[in-house]
């Protein structure tokens, strides 16, 4: 891509509308549908990700409303409408709802677009399996059946390529009956987000 930029000889002014981040609000919409109540998200994103963290998330039985410019979230425990759940081709969703699809109230297949069938994720379901998530995969891609039941914890090793691995762990971890560690294996990439969602559940740093 080619850029140019022509200088002006006088100061500019106005106002940009900064888009809103599609990261942002995939991790907003997630973490209130596990919160019990009403949670209050203002600010809609039309990407198509999103969108398909919404439509997955009513299919776990989550209530998401629209008000206006604000989703109004009605958390509380996954109740699937449907055996079989899709995260389209998002990648954020997937790796997410792969571990907190085990706190539905039954099993729950994740599936994903036919290119994403072809994604491997097996570093991620081994991570899962040490956590104690019952998971099955054919070929370490989707479609993955999750059982329901509730993470273990415990020690756990996953290689540091993804972020999103991570925070999906991190993410599930307060969930499990026991505590867990997570051994980040190799270098950590794309640590900012990771540190972000670990911030949102810390108590008073959000």
């Amino acid at each position: 891509m080619y850029l140019r930029v022509e200088g002006k000889p006088h100061r500019l002014t106005g106002e940009a509308l900064v888009p809103r981040s599609k990261y942002h609000v995939h991790r907003a919409l997630i973490l209130a549908s596990l919160a019990p109540g009403i949670s209050r998200i203002t600010g809609l994103s039309k990407a198509r990700h999103v969108q398909y963290t919404l439509a997955l998330l009513r299919n776990l039985g989550t209530e998401i409303e629209i008000d206006g410019d604000t989703y109004l979230v009605h958390g509380g425990p996954y109740r699937p409408l449907r055996e079989t759940v899709s995260a389209g081709s998002s990648g954020t969703t997937l790796y997410f709802m792969i571990g907190l699809a085990s706190l539905a109230q039954g099993p729950v297949v994740v599936d994903a677009h036919k290119a994403f069938r072809r994604r491997p994720v097996e570093p991620l379901l081994r991570a899962l399996g040490q956590m104690g998530v019952l998971v099955e995969s054919s070929d370490g891609c989707p479609p993955i059946r999750v059982a329901a039941q509730r993470p273990t914890g415990g020690r756990v090793q996953i290689a540091g390529t993804l972020s999103q691995w991570i925070s999906g762990l991190i993410l599930l971890a307060p969930f499990a009956t026991g505590p867990t560690v997570i051994e980040v294996q190799g270098e950590l990439n794309e640590q900012p987000y990771m540190l972000w969602v670990m911030r949102l559940l810390t108590p008073g740093q959000g």
